[in-house]
């Protein structure tokens, strides 16, 4: 068949925008939740359209015509996200502290927005839809997972000296948050991960989860360990080596870049 190279390469040609077709049909769905359109994932999807291999006329006019109204819509959502997000907050009842655009949720979840590269992250994770229902959805699972039913404020004032006497090897003195952080984390897994250290093992302990305990404890007047050290929050020497938590005693956030469990005898320095 002597037209069989041409027959080849119509058939690439067909393939792409298959591919292509069936991408930009699974993306545009993905824009939907429920009755909601997600404007800013619309303008992201309809701007990847445009740079595809050339396709018919009239899809493509219909794609750049429909991206220009979109565009128009995502740059309002994003203006309007702060507004949306206080409205969910107040609806549920959550606490919002900080300056946009980044605040703070229930005092824990870290909620930030980059205009510029229209993304969300929420507790450090980056979010795929400006929908509000899937900002509500994701920060509804967030809060419920931050503070455990049944938490004792005193035996998590214990965890956290036990992880700090960890982390400054039983010296003491004043010890860097992330590094007790971190000591909180492998405390808190259980003897089946030593044993055999799969994903399915490890029990997930957030940064969120950790703001929110230390708060709840203070808050609830727990500063003291089982052996009668006081806990002393301590300011960081670089910001970058600290966490911003919610201190109840001054009603506001700080950044915490070392704690310190101190016998009420000891002098402060």
């Amino acid at each position: 068949m002597k037209s069989s190279t041409e027959v080849e390469g119509l058939l690439q040609e067909v393939d792409q925008c298959r591919v292509f077709l069936t991408k930009l049909l699974k993306d545009l769905r993905a824009a939907r939740e429920g009755d909601e359109w997600d404007a800013v994932a619309l303008a992201r999807t309809l701007e990847s359209a445009e740079k595809a291999p050339p396709l018919g006329a009239d899809l493509g006019s219909m794609i750049a015509s429909t991206r220009s109204k979109v565009e128009r819509d995502a740059s309002t959502a994003i203006l309007e996200l702060e507004a949306d997000l206080r409205d969910v907050c107040a609806r549920r009842s959550w606490r919002v502290d900080g300056q946009w655009p980044k605040l703070y949720l229930e005092r824990a979840i870290e909620f930030e927005v980059d205009e510029k590269r229209r993304s969300i992250s929420i507790g450090g994770l980056k979010l795929k839809s400006f929908a509000s229902k899937a900002i509500e959805r994701a920060l509804d699972k967030e809060v419920k997972e931050l503070i455990p039913r049944g938490f004792d404020p005193q035996k998590f004032m214990g965890q956290l000296s036990r992880a700090y006497d960890e982390a400054s090897a039983g010296k003491g003195g004043e010890t860097p948050l992330l590094r007790v952080y971190r000591e909180m984390v492998l405390l808190s897994q259980s003897s089946k991960l030593w044993r055999n250290a799969r994903a399915r093992s490890f029990a997930e302990f957030t940064a969120s989860q950790f703001r929110a305990r230390l708060s709840a404890a203070l808050e609830s007047g727990a500063r003291s360990d089982p052996d009668g050290r006081e806990l002393r929050l301590l300011p960081p020497i670089d910001p970058k080596d600290a966490m911003f938590v919610y201190q109840p005693a001054e009603r506001r956030f700080g950044f915490v870049g070392r704690i310190e469990f101190r016998s009420t005898g000891e002098g402060v320095a």
